[in-house]
């Protein structure tokens, strides 16, 4: 035998063998869907029940095997399929000559035999002068031939009837007329041969009994095959026949494994390609696919149990193919026959698996003992049969799991394609060969599945089948796939090369690359295998990669509208809440920056790589990676020494349009090789991307003013480095000015829009500094290169109260005298009452006053900043602007300021007195103006007092707010705050100092009003009448009375204005204060009351003047107060009764002073 099949099975005994042909275009691509029509009938019932036919392909048998068919049946053609393409009669004269010479080259083992012509009918055939022999078929074309699986089965049919009536044949043949059956290389030893001997005899006897055997088993009679198997094995072991008692041995393990692993004839339409092995070299390693097997049938379990009748346990299987084996070995001209029994045995072994399970240890040494024999035959072979056996030895030790070993066969395989015996060297074969190798080798060409731990594989290996690919390609003159590898060698394995290899490897990289860039997109090779791209994410390594926001000056913000009611994300919608409006998305949440770039402007990443190489590395081409709106890259060149890091690297690029912008990486070129690489593949870093938000194009201001800039902020320290502009100002306090602020337009977009505001959200910061809207708003919009200017305004509101150093009793906050109810919410709030004048007269002018005043302490340094929210362009419509800011330190110097104040009630009861006690706090003289024309000259230093006439006033809605207790305090502050801030509004007060030539004003608005000062403040609009035993009781008198002595109180209000009111209610509300600020709100067991202690009346007028009256005994002695009260209620009635907001509260002051004595 010359041409062993490395694709043998021990099923393959029972099938016949078929030879397919094509003529005519034999490489056409409308035969090949034929073929595999054809093909895929391999398995078919036979007509006589419970038997069958198994069919097996091929396209190329050569003579010298065929003629092994006597020895084992299923080598021998048996049948014949030719195809053809006709449509001439001299082309179907061709394609019959050709059939029929097939037919006489395989005739001894022939069948039977199919012709199918396509391209002509029956009829067109029969008129011609050939007309059509029995065996021919005619197709219209190759894609309409409906009928071509049929025609097969019928051709399956024919043969499975010529090999039944061969095998009755043999069975009733007599045993003195058999002949003598022979392998090939035995014939010519027969010259000599006793043929009557006893021996010689049995040899016909076995020989011919193994023949039956095999006729039976490819007939479907599996059990019966067996027995004539076991019954030829006997006759001849007493010849010593040792070549056919392998043929029998094999023979029985052939048909116990068809019981043992029986077909899935519902599968059985399934092609088996490795029947087509003549191409092998073409295609590289062919898939084996084995038959399939039924898991679940009875037959089955009993195999793996070992008591199936009539057949071989599993392991009696391996041991009978060891012992055919080694008597084929006792013949050096049945190599082949022994190499193809090992390959059986392998996939008998193979066959074993149970399930997904790996073949046991023990299976897989037993089987890698039979390819072992394969290894030792020494075949005298063309090159091209050796790869093919190379090839078959890779797949099956893959297929029992010793991967390396089948790695080393198939590289073995490789090196043969390309060795120097070959005078045609199949580089692309070998290339494909190399590449089926690195599973073995445990090598991923992906560079994100390749692992760096060192007991993954094996790097020397690694390496050398890397650099065998290098020279493969280079072979083959593909540079592309040469820089692929030599990049993928580089960056994988940059750890394990000595320095100097490594600086070879880098050298013939770029030596490569010099005339052939390397790329970063995928290379397709020819067998189909996709290389992935090797980015240099190791060259330089990336330790950091963060996305930088814009300057505070470039930065897009967006504009907060107050008259947008709903946010953008929600104003499309037509509902007004849905639980979708808020659900983000966590990725692209987690991913997404906290700021936005502009398109048009220039935009940073900052890098930190570390160069791992012992050489210099030059990084060209280092940009950005991104995905959705068009951006430029603006390409940079670093060079890094070896073995140095990290470095901080910026790289920068341009967005021309807007959208989300997704950075999924950078690009760089090293060694002549382009590289993307993606963040993702980055371990060190979280992130596989980052989403910025890039807005349309946005107009740039520059800020400029006609202030000195300040050297250095206090508080603003951070924003001072991302300010546009800075200034100082220093002022008096009191004192105003006026500055100028230019606005260029130094980008390239209208500016449409400026909004001009303070940072700090303090009222008395934005009293210090003012503009004019509309002056800036009549100067847009503001073309690019034009400039508009506006005045900003500065009001120097200093410190003009010296609180800490004045001797009068701590503020009374609390402007109302209580009532009894609300005595609870004011113990911090009640003092004990002093006369005015006399508690000015005593504290307001200390002499030494003077000498301990430090004026440093009223200077006030103010620090804002004022920005400049500006827009245009296609920004100005979707909410975009940008900020400029301008740093303003204004420093405010005291001028004068008020130590000492009081008021005092005037001769006019509607009038009242303030007094001040002014200093000036400056080193120059001053002047101070006030009320009616009035003027003082203050020294430095000095202290006068100051003395205005002031009419009363009052303020709606004091003493109606709510007295809970948490806003009591807050209340308080309040109304001070008010009462302060509108008697500052009805006083003007200025100052002018001549030597500095400058002028200002003073401002009381910071003083604190205390309840004392508030009686002789707040305006009354009615008037009081108080009777006690029908004599009248006026403000500031104390009334006295004994114990058990009963007192008669009337009371009645006049309104002193023309008002009229509704539902008036008066309140007599008595209490005892101890003066140590413990109130005693409850009078019951104190005072006994006839009559009540409220009344309400339907109106109050100048015509109708409500009275109330009432009897009060005291029972204690002691001092007790009387606050009296009259509340206007609203005109809804009781239904708002109870809001005191809407509700007006007047009172008798000061409270009425009743002295009890003991009765005497």
């Amino acid at each position: 035998m010359s041409i062993a099949d490395y694709n043998q099975r021990a099923e393959d005994h029972q099938s016949l063998l078929v030879l397919i042909k094509p003529f005519g275009q034999p490489k056409a691509h409308s035969f090949s869907r034929v073929v595999e029509r054809i093909v895929s009938v391999t398995y078919v019932p036979a007509p006589q029940p419970k038997r069958h036919v198994w069919l097996r392909y091929k396209k190329i048998v050569h003579i010298e095997n065929s003629d092994w068919g006597e020895f084992q049946g299923h080598r021998q053609i048996t049948g014949l399929i030719c195809l053809g393409k006709a449509s001439s009669e001299i082309e179907l004269a061709k394609i019959y000559a050709s059939h029929d010479t097939l037919k006489s080259k395989y005739s001894n083992t022939l069948y039977d035999s199919r012709c199918f012509i396509f391209g002509m009918q029956k009829e067109e055939a029969e008129k011609t002068s050939y007309g059509v022999p029995p065996g021919v078929f005619f197709f219209d074309n190759a894609e309409d031939c409906e009928q071509l699986e049929d025609r097969v089965k019928d051709f399956a049919a024919s043969l499975f009837w010529v090999l039944e009536s061969k095998r009755l044949e043999r069975v009733k043949d007599r045993g003195d007329k058999l002949p003598l059956l022979m392998v090939p290389f035995e014939k010519k030893d027969m010259v000599g041969i006793d043929t009557e001997s006893r021996n010689f005899k049995r040899k016909v006897q076995g020989r011919m009994k193994k023949h039956l055997a095999d006729l039976t088993l490819m007939a479907g009679m599996t059990k019966e095959a067996f027995v004539h198997y076991q019954t030829a094995l006997e006759i001849l072991r007493g010849a010593n026949d040792w070549m056919w008692m392998g043929a029998c041995l094999e023979g029985m393990c052939a048909a116990s494994v068809i019981m043992h692993f029986p077909p899935e004839q519902s599968k059985a339409g399934i092609p088996r390609n490795a029947s087509f092995n003549a191409d092998l070299l073409s295609k590289g390693e062919q898939d084996e696919r084995p038959f399939p097997r039924v898991e679940t049938v009875p037959s089955r379990m009993e195999a793996l149990n070992g008591t199936m009748e009539n057949c071989l346990s599993l392991d009696d299987i391996n041991e009978k193919y060891k012992e055919a084996i080694a008597h084929y070995s006792r013949y050096t001209h049945a190599a082949i026959i022994v190499l193809e029994a090992s390959i059986k045995a392998t996939q008998v072994l193979i066959q074993q698996k149970q399930g997904s399970k790996p073949l046991s240890d023990k299976k897989k040494m037993e089987a890698a003992d039979f390819l072992q024999n394969i290894v030792y035959i020494n075949l005298n072979v063309t090159i091209h049969e050796k790869v093919q056996r190379y090839v078959a030895l890779s797949r099956l030790y893959d297929m029992i799991g010793f991967h390396r070993k089948a790695a080393f066969f198939k590289r073995v395989a490789a090196m043969q394609c390309g060795s120097r015996q070959n005078q045609k060297p199949m580089w692309d074969t070998c290339h494909d060969l190399l590449l089926e190798t690195m599973d073995g080798y445990k090598l991923k060409l992906d560079p994100r599945e390749m692992r760096k731990e060192q007991t993954h594989g094996w790097p020397a290996l690694q390496v050398r089948l890397l650099n065998e690919l290098v020279y493969t390609s280079r072979q083959m003159r593909d540079q592309k796939l040469a820089v692929r590898y030599l990049s993928f060698l580089l960056h994988g394995f940059y750890e394990e090369l000595p320095e100097d290899e490594l600086k070879d490897t880098a050298a013939a990289l770029e030596s490569i690359t010099s005339k052939e860039p390397g790329s970063h997109q995928p290379l397709c090779v020819d067998s189909g295998l996709i290389l992935p791209p090797v980015p240099f994410t190791i060259f330089p390594t990336v330790k950091a990669f963060k996305p930088l926001p814009l300057s505070s000056q470039l930065s897009p913000h967006i504009v907060r509208r107050k008259n947008t009611l709903l946010s953008p994300d929600t104003s499309s919608s037509p509902f007004i809440y849905s639980p979708l409006q808020n659900k983000d998305d966590p990725f692209k949440k987690k991913s997404m920056v906290g700021f936005k770039w502009v398109a048009g402007d220039v935009c940073e990443v900052s890098m930190e790589v570390h160069n791992p190489l012992p050489f210099e590395l030059r990084v060209g081409n280092l940009g950005f990676l991104t995905e959705g709106p068009s951006f430029d890259s603006i390409p940079a060149t670093i060079t890094l020494p070896g073995n140095s890091g990290p470095h901080s690297v910026s790289i920068l690029g341009t967005p021309k349009t807007s959208g989300p912008l997704k950075i999924t990486g950078y690009t760089t070129n090293i060694l002549g090789v382009e590289s993307h690489c993606r963040l993702s593949s980055l371990p060190i870093l979280k992130k596989s991307h980052f989403m910025v938000d890039v807005v349309p194009p946005l107009p740039l201001l520059k800020v400029t003013t006609s202030l000195p800039k300040a050297t250095h902020f206090l508080g603003l320290e951070q924003k001072e480095k991302s300010a546009s502009c800075s200034a100082l100002i220093s002022l008096m306090s009191g004192e105003s000015c006026e500055y100028e602020v230019r606005l260029t337009n130094s980008g390239k977009i209208p500016v449409d829009s400026i909004d001009v505001f303070l940072e700090e959200d303090d009222e008395g910061i934005r009293e210090i500094f003012s503009w004019s809207e509309e002056n800036i708003k009549t100067q847009l919009p503001l073309e690019p290169g034009h400039h508009i200017l506006f005045t900003l305004y500065v009001k120097a509101i200093g410190n003009f109260i010296i609180s800490s150093n004045s001797g009068i009793p701590s503020p009374v906050h609390f402007p109302t005298t209580p009532t009894p109810h609300k005595m609870t919410n004011m113990k911090e709030h009640r003092k004990s009452r002093r006369e005015p004048s006399a508690a000015f007269l005593e504290t307001s002018y200390d002499p030494s006053f003077t000498q301990n005043f430090d004026a440093e302490k009223l200077l006030k340094i103010i620090e804002t900043t004022l920005k400049f929210r500006y827009s245009g362009g296609e920004c100005d419509s979707e909410g975009y602007c940008r900020i400029s800011t301008l740093l303003l330190r204004a420093e405010i110097k005291p001028s004068v300021a008020f130590t000492h104040w009081t008021t005092l009630p005037a001769s006019d009861p509607k009038q009242f007195h303030l007094l001040l006690d002014v200093v000036n706090a400056t080193s120059h003289e001053l002047s101070v103006q006030y009320g009616d024309g009035n003027e003082l000259v203050l020294e430095t230093r000095a202290c006068k007092r100051l003395a205005i006439t002031v009419d009363r006033f009052s303020l709606d809605g004091i003493g109606s707010k709510e007295d809970s207790k948490p806003l009591l305090a807050g209340f308080f502050q309040a109304v001070n705050e008010l009462y302060a801030q509108q008697l500052a509004n009805l006083i003007d007060i200025r100052w002018q100092c001549h030597a500095l030539e400058k002028e200002g004003f003073a401002s009381i608005s910071e003083i604190s009003i205390t309840e004392t000062m508030l009686d002789n403040i707040d305006f009354c609009p009615i008037e009081w009448h108080v009777e006690f035993d029908g004599v009248p009781f006026y403000p500031h008198d104390t009334f006295e009375t004994r114990v058990e002595e009963s007192i008669a109180m009337k009371i009645s209000v006049t309104p002193t204005v023309d008002v009229e009111t509704d539902d008036v209610q008066f309140e007599i509300c008595p209490f005892q204060d101890n003066c140590n600020g413990a109130v005693n709100q409850d009078m019951s067991d104190c005072i006994l009351c006839i009559g009540c202690y409220q009344s309400k009346f339907q109106r109050l007028s100048s015509a109708v003047n409500p009275e109330h009256s009432c009897t009060l005994t005291y029972l204690h002695p002691g001092h007790y107060k009387i606050t009296l009260t009259c509340l206007q209620k609203t005109r809804n009635g009781d239904k708002n009764s109870n809001d005191k907001k809407a509700n007006k509260l007047w009172r008798f002051r000061p409270p009425i002073d009743v002295i009890v004595r003991e009765a005497e």
